[in-house]
């Protein structure tokens, strides 16, 4: 038998930087209304959040620390990961109560 690995390849068409630059001073006022976070804090975090698909995301990173995917909000209120498939570690929650870590 042989050994494969299940790693997923990261995605050539995403590009998270162009995500990163899409997101305006605009969108950090009105992420600053819905979720509470100063724009301030918004700015100082700005490379993790982005417009993906016209919604606000949040990076995801894999093991190496790049970002390879990220958590777009749809218009419903759910959130799902673009694109799909990647094994990833968020570094900023989307949920407004604290992170527990055990």
């Amino acid at each position: 038998m042989g050994y494969f690995s299940m790693t997923p390849q990261p995605d050539p068409d995403f590009d998270w930087q162009k995500c990163v630059e899409d997101f305006t001073d605009g969108h950090a006022v009105k992420l600053d209304a819905w979720r509470g976070l100063s724009v301030d804090f918004v700015r100082w975090l700005h490379a993790q959040i982005g417009i993906c698909s016209g919604k606000v995301a949040f990076a995801n990173h894999g093991s190496g620390g790049k970002v390879v995917s990220c958590q777009v909000r749809l218009s419903n209120g759910k959130w799902i990961f673009e694109p799909k498939g990647q094994n990833t570690r968020r570094l900023f929650s989307a949920t407004q109560r604290p992170l527990v870590t055990s």
